[in-house]
């Protein structure tokens, strides 16, 4: 029995390193890959954007590797995520957001709105970076 999901993909790591984990659009990532690039988003996500164990924030992506690898960052921090469908309307989705009592929310346009409203272009720079440029080749 594992306490977490992240202990979990941390256990499968050990075993399967450099086995494929998951096929996204005709890329291949290993779990090695997919690890390093969900604690390196969980890393900002505390530190940068200051998100705590037990706070909450909505995920509003395609179903693509970003948004698995914010589910799976959010998982590992005791972050509690709302995943939206992003084809919700505007309306619908500022709803879920201001119910669910999210301190931020990480968007598919590469965004990352607070509970303020107010956009934070730096911190944008800093998760997306980590998700961009951890993208490269395997």
């Amino acid at each position: 029995m594992y306490s977490s999901v992240g202990n979990l993909l941390y256990s499968r790591v050990k075993e399967n390193s450099d086995k494929v984990f998951i096929i996204c659009n005709k890329k291949e990532y290993t779990y090695s890959k997919f690890y390093s690039l969900c604690t390196s988003t969980a890393f900002h996500l505390i530190n940068t954007l200051n998100v705590r164990q037990g706070e909450t924030i909505s995920i509003c992506f395609e179903n693509n590797i970003n948004f698995l690898i914010s589910y799976f960052a959010c998982l590992m921090s005791g972050i509690k995520v709302v995943t939206i469908n992003p084809d919700l309307s505007t309306r619908e989705i500022d709803y879920i957001v201001e119910n669910s009592n999210s301190k931020l929310t990480l968007d598919s346009s590469y965004n990352i709105k607070s509970s303020d409203g107010e956009l934070q272009i730096s911190n944008i720079k800093i998760v997306y970076e980590i998700l961009l440029v951890g993208l490269g080749p395997t």
